[in-house]
């Protein structure tokens, strides 16, 4: 089971390690151009790290001793949520959702104990947690940082992820679906930093203390480094995951120890496949929408303090300018966050079209299709449900940050131009999943080109050249510039053609698909596969 969890991560765990590295050079070199001296970071700490919003976000900036010290404390703490979650998936992709894929029950009819399949999962998670916070934290050591500190850098990165695949370890035995215990374990992540930020901002150190990301801020790796939490976070992960041994122990393969009601057996509500797809993805467009209407608020409230601080910190109105276009410090200011709430967006959209490939492997997909509902119906459904969200989500993120900062029209139209970039990437998921569902980490991969090329393109010194790969960079700054309806109409016209070219293909291929199948087989294939099926039929 481990060798099988090794090959299904191997590629994974490599890409999750290059993202984090190059997130956090990134930073750095952005931090390096905004405050490269003592004196400047020590401006950026009383200027706008003393806000209640960045302290809720971000957490108290203490050591702004060196670049890597202003590193972690920038993007540490959403680095630590960031692989909690990712260690915790791991957890249910190799549990819960190959149980309730019928794969596992295959393997547990030979001699496989009850707890090797978790074993391996837990192993994998680990060995995520592991890889990935010591890659991010080795590149720190050429922005000021000693050995000592990336060793406790990395210690606090693994802090938090540790206990939350132990909490997705229990979460897969508790319930009888991957969706539901996906839910749990973010919804903790969730929740817990949440609450950090509240500990933080009232000065409640009860909360912190019962808390991974108050341990991830207790390792203090850029002062007095502290390894308790470390060996907190391991009791407590080992108490989680003994707990969820003799859970697995005691209930039936492939249910849950809290069984899924009947349902009604009939319902006013779910009278097609709209109100299917809705059915099952209101509660994630609520969850993410809800999420960017609070950062929204945080980000408006910090506007009107923005000419003061660019006042102490000019290289700061620099970044922006690079990021946003030249303008305003405010308006460059709503235009790079509007560009972050659109990436948000496009994860969303993305993971949601992740959906049709987990109903079609789980062949709910193929039930569905069994009655009169066509394959053009619930792409259709899937396609509409997503390019609404996007937009709900986007209009939630104007109306938040316009209304916390006192400048709604500029804060709503700047979301809504971001609009057509998300529903494009959206379309190119559905155009992978409709034509060659191995492909559909494509669309992952191009968000992250997307961001790289265009947002941090400046920053990492891309040639202009290469950074029209973006979607993002045919998009006006506004409010920086004024606004331009040309590349809006052609990208949601391009979002319109890719929708209808997936209906093709769909049509075209094996619901649910089947290894080697696809209209990308080659003639020589496809001769050698009419030979195997005429010589079955002569035996």
């Amino acid at each position: 089971m481990l060798k099988l969890a090794a090959y299904q991560e191997s590629r994974w765990v490599g890409w999750t390690a290059l993202i984090f590295v190059g997130t956090y050079l990134a930073t750095a070199t952005q931090m390096a151009s905004l405050a490269p001296t003592l004196q400047d970071r020590v401006g950026l700490k009383t200027s706008l790290s003393a806000t209640p919003a960045m302290t809720f976000l971000l957490g108290s900036f203490e050591h702004p001793e060196t670049v890597a010290s202003s590193v972690s404390w920038r993007i540490g703490l959403f680095m630590a949520a960031a692989l909690s979650v990712l260690a915790a998936l791991t957890v249910v992709r190799h549990t819960r959702a190959e149980e309730e894929a019928g794969r596992l029950e295959l393997l547990a009819a030979g001699q496989l104990g009850r707890a090797a399949g978790l074993a391996a999962a837990l192993i994998a998670a680990l060995t995520l947690v592991l890889v990935v916070a010591m890659a991010s934290s080795v590149t720190l050591i050429g922005h000021g940082a000693n050995p000592s500190q990336s060793i406790g850098h990395g210690v606090a990165l693994a802090v938090p992820a540790l206990v939350s695949l132990s909490v997705a370890a229990v979460a897969a035995q508790l319930t009888a679906t991957a969706r539901a215990a996906k839910s749990i374990v973010i919804t903790f992540v969730l929740v817990a930093y949440v609450l950090r930020g509240v500990s933080d901002l009232r000065g409640q150190s009860a909360i912190g203390a019962l808390n991974p990301f108050g341990w991830y801020e207790a390792v203090d790796p850029f002062g007095e480094l502290h390894l308790w939490p470390l060996w907190l976070s391991i009791a407590v992960a080992t108490v989680l995951t003994l707990s969820a041994c003799l859970v697995a122990f005691r209930r039936d393969l492939g249910a849950g120890l809290f069984a899924i009601g009947a349902g009604r057996p009939n319902s006013r509500h779910l009278i097609g496949p709209i109100t299917l797809v809705a059915r099952l993805g209101w509660r994630s467009l609520l969850g993410w929408a809800v999420v960017i209407a609070v950062t929204g608020v945080f980000v408006g409230s910090l506007i009107p303090d923005l000419g003061d601080f660019a006042e102490t910190t000019p290289e700061f109105t620099q970044i922006l300018q690079s990021l946003g276009g030249a303008g305003m410090i405010q308006d460059s200011f709503v235009s790079v966050m509007a560009e972050v709430f659109g990436v948000a967006a496009a994860c969303w959209a993305v993971s949601q079209v992740g959906t049709w490939r987990a109903e079609e492997s789980t062949g709910r997909l193929e039930a569905v299709l069994a009655t009169r509902v066509s394959r053009s119906q619930m792409l259709l459904a899937l396609a509409g449900f997503i390019f609404t969200g996007v937009l709900i989500m986007q209009l939630s993120a104007g109306l938040a940050t316009g209304l916390s900062a006192g400048e709604l029209p500029d804060s709503l139209l700047a979301q809504l131009v971001r609009v057509p970039p998300a529903w494009l990437l959206a379309a190119f998921a559905l155009l992978m999943v409709a034509w060659r569902p191995a492909w559909f980490a494509l669309a992952w991969l191009l968000i992250l080109v997307s961001v790289i090329f265009g947002i941090y393109g400046d920053l990492l010194g891309i040639p202009r050249s290469l950074r029209g790969i973006s979607v993002f960079q045919h998009v006006p700054n506004v409010p920086v510039e004024s606004i331009s309806w040309a590349p809006l109409i052609a990208m949601g016209a391009i979002s319109v053609g890719l929708v209808l070219l997936s209906l093709v293909l769909l049509e075209r291929r094996d619901v649910p698909t089947v290894v080697g199948a696809g209209i990308l087989r080659s003639p020589v294939q496809a001769l050698r596969a009419m030979r195997r099926k005429n010589n079955e039929g002569a035996s």
